[in-house]
């Protein structure tokens, strides 16, 4: 297994002149790679050391959790932020637990359409099926730890950048 994080704007060449099958492609670099889990990787530190097997699976899972609900608490931090106008200190009880409640964790969990103020940044392992909390609705953005795959796909949807399985 290989990949490169460049930020060289044609795609680096591999030993073998053929291409990358994954690309992630963010605003400032590409990490070129053959595997989702080599994306992953790059993305939690830790995580290309996971041990290939059952409690390897279980740890990797775990680890892709906790990265996404520090991502979402990161990128929730970053929506309250730039929306002018908006002071936090005078939001309601219920608006304020909703923005600021740790993600990844279970805990604090909206539920409901979401209407407020800034957009919703969530973990959908924090909800139903894997708790008893329904999926909120709304102006809601769900980072998906569920496997590597959804965690890279969503993960470039919050961000804006483009993931793409090439041709091999």
């Amino acid at each position: 297994m290989a990949s490169v994080i460049t930020d060289e704007i044609a795609p680096p060449a591999r030993t073998d002149g053929t291409s990358w099958p994954y690309v992630l492609n963010t605003n400032d670099h590409a990490v070129y790679a053959d595997s989702v889990t080599e994306i992953v990787a790059a993305l939690i530190e830790g995580y290309a050391d996971v041990e290939d097997s059952y409690r390897g699976d279980v740890d990797a899972w775990m680890r892709r959790v906790v990265a996404a609900g520090e991502l979402a608490e990161k990128a929730q931090a970053q929506a309250i932020a730039a929306v002018e106008l908006f002071d936090l200190a005078a939001a309601s009880e219920d608006v304020a637990t909703a923005l600021l409640a740790p993600r990844g964790v279970a805990t604090n969990q909206f539920a409901g359409n979401w209407g407020g103020p800034v957009p919703l940044i969530l973990v959908s392992t924090d909800y139903a099926p894997y708790t008893d909390v329904p999926l909120p609705t709304g102006d809601v953005t769900f980072l998906d730890p569920t496997n590597e795959q959804t965690f890279v796909n969503s993960y470039a949807e919050l961000h804006g950048y483009e993931f793409h399985a090439l041709p091999g």
